[in-house]
């Protein structure tokens, strides 16, 4: 850190400050050591800032000030360890493996055994991450003083830009299961009760992947621009009241991909160029399939298949990843008001923006992965793809050994990897993959702040001070999204009613339509003979399905009652030490307006509703609608995930009483003084209540969650961590399967919390002056001093064998403790 200031004139001050860090981060969640170890065991993380300030006195009434800074953000996760990324395909037999692109070396893939702690070789996620953020900020501001009125007018900008590499699976990943392996085809061995342990091991040993991938993902490089304009007016109405009257104007441009390598979104209203060929494969099949008369039917095809990816500036789409929301005014009104000698009151009320972090609308169609094919039909019967590549019995590979030809480990990927071709595709961009899209229409999450409070002076330098605060948040993303795919009307609401009559019929395997017509190197719906039936049902089948994401359809509040009470010591011939300490505790409520409960239906008209199954629907044109009561209301009031109703805080600031005019030490000189003087401690004491736990099932026999039974002797124990709550699991059930759960809340309603426990943070701090240059300062600090652990919340999973025992698992950090050195001239 290094800082400089100079004067370079009466009225002209300038000063700027420069800051590097970098850190090394290594947190092994399961305490191993390389190369066993997971968790954030090679995060890089470094951090470059400028900042620029000028002050020029315009007048005795009127001050510029011109700020600028500049700061870069990077970090950069290498996901393999040490150990793994020496270890090469070609060093265990995988000759003709290859990597992504954007990857440069050749590292063994990820993989995992079924039955183990996966993977035991790379990562779960991406080979690697590197992602860099860089900001530009200016910001010229004025103060002028008139009468009674400050008048504080100015304008912001900020340049950003953030890059984002993340490869996926560039090195591959294979999954080793019991499908080859186990005892038959459709039952597990029985062997360690049933659990096929070591059956992924025999798949591993024999070289045949139950699953597989390699990923070659495009990179992606946003900016974007944001402006404001404001002006204040604190007016000193009379020497008791106060007005603060502001207003602001501000709007955030969405990212723009600098290259334009991102998708715009998920056109449902375009018919897709292979609707004709696919629909007259489907109706093949059907006939085929119900000529044998099952029980139920093959699907019908929908009227055609819809569907097509549009890309950021093409079509007349914007550059941007969404349209701008400029409606984004924000007045600010506040007071205070000296009422008598000793109290004040104060309030106010404004509109915030807050700024959004979506950087595009997803990479689709310039990513994509090659899946591993595992299997292919010989004769009708699945049989492992490398002992036969071709396809016939003549060339089964496994009659001599391991299979080391095409599909094998030795060459998993005979055909080469997937390319995305990007918006060169054109409507058959991306065909058959992923339809999950953002909105363009941005509305910019907002909240509407307001406060009143009352502070009021009492003897011995006290003060105590009572406030209510509140916060509403609207426009905010539900982040999930919505499945937009569900039959609509009352063809959906019969397909689930013989869904929950027999749970097994969504799963149930027919013949695929789409094999061979989507590209089978990078989709499994164009490699695969058979397909889901619940798949075909969806509205969306040719894409597996449609999610819309980021719907602003979440809304936040929280209220909060404030006291806070302090006592302030100024006096420097204070014998005992100077002390000032602060009291608070604050009681709130943070809930959040969703939607919806249960499962979201689209009508034909792009409406979204909810289906209940228990209440009859009526049809009304070609929307489905039911009864009007509680459980089909749109939206849904819980308390929220973060919702923590207790905070208490006890802190203080201690001169300690040792050195010139202290208790301790008054008569030394010289160098003595200066090593006992000029101690101070800093410490604060807090306690924050755990947020509310979910819910361990919608069925509850027993009625109450709060009564903690033991499981042996089922007598009452109270609250222990063997039973933080009810966790007799005979009390629960879930739901029968495929139906719709409208009815109960995610969460406990505030009476069965995470664990919680008090905190104490304490430092000490020596400055000493060397000469009147040059000034060091000595600082020793622990965080979490007691080294008392929070444990973590307890399994809320009914048929886990910890249902309901806290985890023998620290949730918060150890005992800290740091030194840090600094030196003024």
């Amino acid at each position: 850190l290094l800082k400089w200031d100079h004067n370079f004139g009466a009225r002209d001050r300038f000063y700027a400050i420069f800051s590097e860090f970098h850190g090394y981060e290594y947190r092994s969640t399961n305490t191993f050591e390389k190369p066993l170890a997971q968790g954030n065991i090679d995060n890089n993380r470094t951090f470059t800032g400028l900042n620029l300030d000028e002050t020029h006195v315009i007048s005795p009434t009127a001050v510029l000030d011109l700020r600028a800074s500049y700061f870069r953000f990077t970090q950069y996760n290498l996901n393999y360890s040490d150990v793994a990324r020496r270890i090469t395909p070609a060093s265990i037999g995988m000759t003709q493996m290859p990597h992504s692109p954007g990857v440069s070396d050749s590292v063994i893939p990820s993989i995992s055994i079924g039955g183990f702690q996966s993977p035991i070789f790379g990562p779960t996620g991406d080979s690697l991450t590197f992602a860099p953020y860089n900001r530009w900020i200016f910001h010229p501001n004025v103060t002028w003083t008139k009468a009674r009125h400050t008048f504080h007018f100015g304008f912001e900008t900020n340049y950003e830009t953030r890059g984002n590499l993340g490869p996926g699976a560039a090195y591959g990943a294979f999954t080793f299961g019991s499908n080859l392996t186990q005892q038959a085809t459709d039952r597990a061995s029985t062997t360690n009760g049933g659990v096929d342990t070591y059956m992924g091991v025999a798949s591993l040993l024999l070289g045949m992947p139950t699953s597989g991938t390699i990923a070659n993902n495009g990179s992606l490089y946003g900016t974007r621009s944001y402006f404001s304009w404001y002006a204040q007016d604190t007016w000193r109405v009379t020497n008791r009241l106060t007005l603060d009257i502001g207003l602001r104007y501000e709007f955030q441009l969405p990212y723009k991909e600098r290259y334009d390598r991102t998708s715009s979104m998920f056109d449902i209203n375009t018919v897709n160029p292979l609707s004709d060929q696919i629909k007259a494969q489907w109706l093949k099949l059907q006939a085929q399939y119900n000529a044998g008369n099952p029980k139920y039917p093959y699907p019908d095809p929908p009227a055609a298949f819809y569907g097509v990816w549009r890309f950021a500036g093409r079509d007349g789409l914007p550059r941007r990843i969404k349209y701008t929301d400029f409606t984004t005014g924000a007045p600010r009104l506040g007071f205070a008001y000296r009422l008598g000698e000793k109290t004040v009151i104060r309030g106010g009320a404004g509109v915030f923006y807050q700024s959004d972090t979506t950087t595009n609308n997803g990479n689709t169609g310039f990513s994509v992965s090659t899946p591993y094919q595992n299997s292919i039909n010989v004769n009708g019967v699945p049989m492992p793809r490398a002992c036969f590549p071709d396809g016939t019995p003549a060339s089964n590979q496994c009659l001599t050994g391991p299979p080391v030809g095409a599909y094998s480990l030795v060459n998993p990927f005979p055909e080469g990897l997937a390319s995305a071709p990007g918006a060169a595709a054109g409507l058959l961009a991306n065909v058959g993959q992923s339809s999950t899209t953002n909105i363009l229409h941005f509305k910019t999450p907002r909240t509407y702040q307001y406060s009143f409070g009352i502070q009021h002076q009492l003897p011995w330098r006290m003060m105590l001070d009572v406030s209510f605060a509140g916060n509403l948040a609207q426009y905010d993303r539900t982040g999930s999204g919505f499945d937009m795919g569900h039959p609509q009307d009352l063809v959906g609401i019969q397909n689930q009613q013989i869904a929950m009559q027999d749970p097994a019929i969504f799963n149930n395997q027919l013949p695929n339509p789409f094999q061979n017509i989507l590209p089978s190197t990078i989709t499994s719906r164009g490699s695969n003979a058979t397909v889901s039936r619940s798949s075909l049902l969806d509205s969306f089948t040719l894409w597996n399905g449609y999610n819309a994401n980021d719907i602003p359809g979440r809304h936040f509040r929280s209220d909060a009652l404030q006291v806070r009470f302090e006592r302030r010591s100024f006096s420097d011939n204070s014998a005992s030490g100077i002390l000032t300490w602060v009291f608070s505790y604050t009681f709130s409520k943070e809930y959040f307006l969703d939607c919806c409960i249960g499962q979201s239906w689209q009508s034909k008209t792009g409406a979204v509703l909810k289906m209940d199954v228990n209440n009859a629907g009526a049809v009304v044109g070609n929307l489905v609608t039911f009864p009007m009561n509680s459980q089909q209301d749109m939206y849904y009031t819980q308390y929220d995930s973060a919702n923590k109703p207790h905070q208490f805080a006890f802190s203080g600031v201690w001169d300690l009483p040792f050195g010139k005019y202290r208790r301790f030490g008054n008569s030394v000189h010289g160098v003595a003084d200066k090593l006992i003087s000029g101690w101070r401690s800093d410490f604060i004491f807090t306690y924050i209540s755990g947020n509310a736990l979910g819910l361990p099932g919608p069925v509850n026999f027993c009625g109450d969650y709060t009564n903690y039974v033991d499981r042996a002797t089922g007598k009452p124990t109270g609250q222990t961590p063997e039973h933080w709550f009810n966790n007799d699991p005979k009390c629960y059930a879930n739901l029968p399967s495929n139906s719709i759960n409208n009815y109960f809340p995610p969460r406990f309603s505030g009476n069965v919390a995470n664990p919680a426990k008090p905190q104490l943070n304490v430092a000490l701090v020596k400055t000493t002056a060397i000469s009147e240059r040059y000034k060091i300062t000595i600082r020793a600090e622990s965080f979490n001093l007691t080294n008392t652990p929070i444990r973590p919340g307890p399994s809320t999973s009914f048929t886990s064998s910890t249902f309901g025992i806290l985890a023998n698992a620290q949730q918060n950090f150890p005992r800290l403790v740091q030194l840090a050195l600094r030196l003024d001239f």
